[in-house]
């Protein structure tokens, strides 16, 4: 859908695993308490942060299934109340929750299908 008052403001980054680069970027969020753009860079199993200017800040996490390690992270949220990022670990069937610098705090879920677990459907 195209709106008639919409401007394109600018773009960044470019396909490859350095910073500010992506391979697969999937969820974007908002932190608009520190006016910063975060995105969830799947298939180099990180998150990356971004000025409001889209220039690189910091990015964290590596593939792996430990606290703090990713496989494919997909969906990212800013939690504004608490100043955290939350990060839907598609690979690893769990959500996984940072402080605002992309500190490891807790995770939810395991894989499953019972109640607080979570499984990847394919077809």
């Amino acid at each position: 859908m195209y709106h008639k008052n919409s401007t394109f403001l600018f773009r960044f980054g470019k396909e490859g695993s350095g910073a500010g680069e992506f391979n697969f970027p999937f969820g974007i969020a908002y932190d608009h308490n520190n006016n910063r753009i975060i995105v969830s860079d799947t298939f180099n199993n990180r998150i990356q942060v971004f000025d409001a200017n889209g220039t690189f800040l910091f990015a964290f996490g590596t593939k792996g299934s430990g606290d703090g390690e990713f496989k494919y992270p997909r969906g990212i949220a800013y939690e504004h109340n608490n100043n955290r990022i939350i990060v839907a670990d598609e690979g690893n069937n769990r959500i996984q929750v940072f402080d605002k610098d992309g500190k490891f705090l807790f995770k939810l879920g395991k894989e499953g299908n019972r109640e607080g677990e979570f499984i990847l459907h394919t077809q």
